[in-house]
């Protein structure tokens, strides 16, 4: 996913289920590139090569301020045990 300098894409959902799914990888992340999601402070902290699940359920918007291209991964998939058991253990490891 392309985000150009100063480019933005305005408040959306991209499902009606509410659940977090898809994964969203940054390859990189300029300063003053950010992401918003409805009904939290502040900004998904992305940095590069860091992934999270979100729930594009949730009304969220980007903006890049930035002077450089965005890009980031969307990974989608199918949830299975084995899934749920990895980002359990992913989690645990890196918050202990």
């Amino acid at each position: 996913m392309l985000l150009e300098p100063g480019g933005f894409i305005t408040p959306h959902v991209d499902t009606f289920d509410s659940k977090l799914s898809p994964i969203n990888m940054a390859l990189n992340h300029p300063e003053g590139c950010n992401m918003k999601m409805k009904g939290h402070a502040g900004y998904v902290p992305f940095k590069p090569g860091k992934a999270f699940l979100l729930d594009v359920g949730n009304t969220h918007a980007y903006i890049n301020k930035s002077n450089e291209d965005r890009f980031h991964i969307i990974i989608h998939g199918i949830k299975s045990k084995k899934f749920e058991e990895l980002v359990i253990r992913s989690y645990e490891k890196n918050h202990g």
